[in-house]
């Protein structure tokens, strides 16, 4: 039987070796059900110079849900979305759905199959990872050549930011003006969940 890791020593996340001293480790992991208790949280973190770390599915392959926070922080939380994983509205003639960013991709499908409809979506990570984290790393998968990365299958978005709710313009894609998805489609969730 061997011991645990001393401090300092190199820990195994999820199959992978980290150098992540015990100082720097997650404390808490928290499970929030709706955007209002987001909107608290991030609001906590802020005022407490906590860090969050939504880590989706936990198929990051480069580090992005690794507790890498600089020592001033007072801590650090693991904001788990899984608890926020509805489908809100499927529209049949649009063909658009409206789903919350803890929602796992098969369960996705699910939910449109049932409806005639497919994502078509498939990122290597496909059967763990949730809506959220591809929008977040801009996840493109082995369907991308023909369907495209995520970004152009999100239409609009609504984010919880620690200065509210931003809610991006929910038209067809458009070559003119800014796009306010673009700030958050690949920003690795450090703009907003």
């Amino acid at each position: 039987m061997t011991s645990g890791p001393t401090r300092g020593q190199p820990t195994t996340f999820r199959g992978r070796i980290v150098a992540t001293p015990y100082e720097r480790a997650l404390h808490v992991v928290v499970y929030p059900t709706c955007e209002d208790d987001l909107l608290r949280l991030l609001e906590f973190a802020e005022a407490r110079r906590v860090a969050l770390i939504p880590p989706g599915g936990e198929s990051s392959v480069v580090g992005g849900i690794e507790p890498d926070v600089p020592p001033n922080y007072a801590g650090v939380l693991s904001v788990e979305l899984r608890e926020m994983r509805a489908v809100r509205e499927i529209d049949q003639l649009s063909r658009r759905a409206r789903v919350q960013a803890g929602i796992l991709g098969p369960d996705l499908e699910e939910a449109l199959r049932r409806e005639g409809l497919a994502f078509r979506h498939c990122p290597q990570s496909y059967t763990c990872s949730t809506v959220g984290g591809w929008i977040a790393t801009r996840a493109g998968g082995r369907s991308a050549t023909l369907c495209g990365k995520i970004e152009t299958a999100v239409e609009s978005m609504r984010v919880v930011t620690p200065r509210g709710r931003v809610e991006t313009r929910k038209v067809p894609q458009s070559a003119s003006g800014p796009g306010g998805k673009a700030w958050f489609v690949g920003s690795e969730g450090a703009l907003g969940s």
